[in-house]
């Protein structure tokens, strides 16, 4: 068999710059639902639960590493239109001003 392959989705690199690394020390929130912001960690987050986080768009750089046994990390945006929880099981709705269009 010829020819390339690979493991699920491969995205093109489109041959954009890096941004620069922001040096700032970070420390991760705990707190499930967080946005984690870019920077530098010099501590392992360790996530062994069932927390969810979204990390903000930059370069993130782990010292220590990165270990996730547990937990959701993403770096993909929600839809605007998709509600947030306010509270425990108290969705926040958003609300349009006008017809969707597309």
């Amino acid at each position: 068999m010829t020819g390339a392959q690979v493991n699920g989705w491969n995205m093109p690199d489109p041959g954009y710059l890096m941004p620069a690394i922001n040096s700032s020390n970070r420390t991760w929130n705990a707190t499930s639902g967080s946005v984690e912001q870019p920077g530098t960690y010099a501590v392992d987050p360790s996530l062994t639960g069932a927390g969810c986080y979204f990390l903000a768009g930059g370069v993130y750089d782990f010292k220590a590493g990165f270990t996730q046994n547990g937990d959701f990390v993403s770096n993909e945006l929600r839809p605007p239109d998709e509600p947030n929880m306010a509270a425990a099981g108290q969705p926040n709705m958003t609300t349009l001003r006008s017809d969707l269009t597309g």
